[in-house]
């Protein structure tokens, strides 16, 4: 998970550390996961170096929100695994996004036991 993929771009949170008329910041996922963490097949490819940059900016993202000055909720939608669990974690409060009733219920992992 790149930190501008996960939507805390370093100037997005600029903007939101730079207004005092902010009071709360409420981060959300799109569709059925909150955020789902590295792109391992990406992260593969990398460097030694790249992967310590990686890290370094995604470990500063999370600093920085952590250091927000005003809360931080995490609506969670869903999966949040690996690296989005650690960004759910920096937040504040962690709260579950009531489903909408358009999205399709999550599928069972055995579908023949409410068959039987």
């Amino acid at each position: 998970m790149r930190p501008r993929a996960a939507g805390c771009s370093p100037r997005a949170l600029d903007l939101i550390e730079g207004d005092d008329d902010v009071r709360a910041v409420v981060i959300t996922g799109t569709g059925r996961a909150f955020t789902s963490g590295a792109n391992l097949r990406e992260d593969q490819a990398l460097t030694d170096e790249q992967l310590a940059d990686y890290i370094g900016e995604f470990s500063g993202m999370l600093n920085r929100i952590e250091a927000l000055r005003m809360p931080v909720i995490a609506a969670i939608s869903g999966a949040s695994v690996g690296g989005g669990l650690e960004f759910a974690l920096a937040c504040d409060i962690r709260s579950p996004r009531p489903r909408r009733t358009d999205e399709p219920p999550e599928p069972h992992s055995n579908p023949r036991s409410h068959a039987e």
